[in-house]
């Protein structure tokens, strides 16, 4: 009885020094160090370039110095910038699918609607596949270019827009301007400018035609 009492009394006093060095174990190390999930590193095998270098920088700068506190805020700090990449290169997908819709809508609607509208779809469809791809294995991706790809677009749409608005408007003008033409000098001109506006128009040639628009205006300034 007595030999059991001492065996309990031994294991007790181990428990207690075992728990006395690991509590400074624990001390010793940086903050957070205890949350695994907080402090490990994404794995650079699943990105490339941008992020798979920022990944193996930042690891060979802790295997080098050892991680402390303003490690741990570094790893937090690129994955935050993972995630956020990834939540914008989706965003990215989300806005082009917009566009093309968009942009298939406004072309059906009418034939006054540069040609180069439908290699501009396809090439949409082409940067879905690539922000997709970006999104899931190089989300630190610079959006600069994608960015200055929908601005493009978006500019183009616009200014289109306006310009077929006021063609639109202006043909409602012709067609009485056009009852007033009597001689092949006069007719065979102004067919020949409106005929070269609606090239300029299929051709994309945005600044051409709003050109010869306001040609046109000019004939029928008269004309309510």
């Amino acid at each position: 009885m007595v030999f059991l009492l001492v065996v309990a009394l031994l294991i007790l006093v181990l428990f207690i020094n075992l728990n006395k060095r690991m509590g400074k174990i624990i001390e010793t190390l940086p903050e957070d160090l205890n949350n695994e999930d907080l402090i490990e590193l994404p794995n650079e095998r699943a990105y490339y370039d941008e992020t798979n270098k920022a990944i193996i920088d930042l690891k060979k700068k802790i295997d080098k110095a050892g991680i402390d506190n303003k490690d741990i805020v570094e790893i937090r700090s690129l994955k935050k910038l993972i995630s956020r990449g990834y939540t914008d290169w989706e965003g990215v997908q989300e806005e082009l699918s917009q566009m093309i819709e968009e942009r298939t809508a406004f072309v059906s609607q009418g034939n006054f609607y540069p040609r180069e509208y439908a290699f501009d779809i396809n090439r949409m469809r082409t940067e879905i596949e690539k922000a997709r791809e970006f999104q899931l294995n190089n989300p630190l991706k610079s959006l600069e270019e994608i960015k200055a790809f929908i601005k493009e677009q978006n500019d183009k749409v616009s200014f289109y827009k306006e310009i077929k608005g006021k063609v639109e408007i202006m043909l409602i003008k012709l067609e009485k301007y056009e009852k007033g033409l009597k001689t092949k000098k006069e007719t065979i001109p102004y067919f020949n400018k409106k005929q070269e506006l609606f090239i300029h128009l299929q051709n994309g040639d945005l600044k051409a035609a709003n050109k010869i628009l306001k040609e046109l205006k000019g004939r029928v300034k008269n004309i309510s």
